[in-house]
C-alpha cells in the first residue's frame, strides 16, 4: 500500500489497522523505515490514509 504517498505496509486485525510501516526509498534501496505499532494510535487511523 501507499502510506502518505510512499511505499509501505499496513497490518489489520478485525478490519482495523494495527501497525503501519512506511519506507523511504533512495536509489532503489530502503534507507529509512518508520513503524507505528501502538494499538491505541492504530485504532485512530482510517483507511483514507492508505492507497492500494
Amino acid at each position: 500500500m501507499l502510506v502518505n504517498g510512499a511505499p509501505g505496509v499496513v497490518t489489520f486485525a478485525d478490519g482495523q489497522p494495527v501497525a503501519v510501516l512506511g519506507f523511504t526509498v533512495a536509489r532503489r534501496r530502503i534507507v529509512e523505515l518508520n513503524v507505528l505499532a501502538d494499538p491505541d494510535r492504530g485504532r485512530g487511523l482510517t483507511t483514507a490514509c492508505f492507497e492500494r
